[in-house]
C-alpha cells in the first residue's frame, strides 16, 4: 500500500510516494529513508501522475540537496497514518506527556513526582492524549482536571542527569550544548550528561531526552 506525503510551502502543494506504515518509523530513526520512499520523484498531485516541474521544486527548496529536501517532506510533511502509527504515536506523545509533568512540577512538599504516579493519575481521569498535540498544549487542555488530583507546583527548571549511548554522543551533544553543565564518559559505550534547562526550553529539550536516553540496565 502507498501513503502519499504532502508538504506545502509557498502556496505550491508537493507530495512524495512512500510505503504505507514507514513513515513514522522514518521520524522515529527506526527506518531508512530508502525504505521508506517509493520513488525520488515529486508531485504536484501524485493520484493524477502530476510531476512537480523543476522550477517549483527549485523555488521550495532553494539550496537543498535532493536528500535534504526529501528529509524535509518526510519530516514536516502530512500524511494519512496507519492504526498501528496513530497507535504508536499515541504511546509516544503520552510518555512525552508524562515527562513533562514529571519534570515541570513537583508537589506541595517540592518532592518531585514519580513516572508511575503520573501514569496513574492519566489513567484515573480517562485522559485521552491527542497525537497531533505538544505536550505543553495537551497539558494546558487537562491541567484543570488534574488538579483535583494532584498539586503542581511549578518547578524553576529542569536540573537532571541522563546516560546517552555512545552512537547518540554527537547527536545529543549538539542539540542540548547550550544546557550541558557537564559531562562523565562511562565504561560501556555511555556517556553522562548534566543539564541546566529553563521551563521555557522544556518543550524543545524533552523529545531529545525522551529518544535518545539510555538505560545501561536495559
Amino acid at each position: 500500500m502507498t501513503a502519499i506525503v504532502k508538504y506545502q510551502d509557498q502556496g505550491i502543494n508537493v507530495e512524495l510516494m512512500c510505503k504505507s506504515g514507514m513513515v513514522l518509523g522514518y521520524r522515529n530513526g527506526t527506518i531508512a529513508m530508502d525504505k521508506v520512499i517509493i520513488s525520488e520523484d515529486l508531485y504536484k498531485n501524485a493520484k493524477k501522475g502530476d510531476k512537480l516541474s523543476e522550477s517549483d521544486r527549485d523555488k521550495v527548496f532553494e539550496g537543498l540537496t535532493e536528500r535534504e529536501y526529501l528529509d524535509l517532506i518526510l519530516t514536516k510533511g502530512h500524511y494519512p497514518m496507519t492504526t498501528q502509527e496513530l497507535r504508536e504515536l499515541k504511546k509516544q506523545k503520552t510518555q512525552a506527556l508524562v515527562q513533562y509533568i514529571v519534570c515541570t512540577f513537583c508537589n506541595a512538599k517540592e518532592q518531585s513526582y514519580t513516572v508511575s504516579t503520573i501514569e496513574s493519575v492519566l489513567k484515573k481521569k480517562n485522559i485521552n492524549v491527542d497525537p497531533k498535540k505538544s505536550p505543553v498544549n495537551m497539558f494546558n487542555e487537562i491541567r484543570k482536571k488534574l488538579e483535583g488530583t494532584i498539586v503542581l507546583k511549578p518547578k524553576p527548571g529542569l536540573k537532571q542527569s541522563f546516560k546517552v549511548a555512545y552512537k547518540d554522543y554527537g547527536q545529543v551533544q549538539s542539540a542540548l550544548n547550550k544546557y550541558i553543565v557537564d559531562e562523565h564518559h562511562c565504561k560501556g559505550g555511555y556517556a553522562e550528561f548534566e543539564i541546566d534547562v529553563p521551563p521555557t526550553d522544556l518543550e524543545r529539550v524533552l523529545p531529545v531526552i525522551n529518544k535518545y536516553e539510555y538505560h545501561p540496565e536495559d
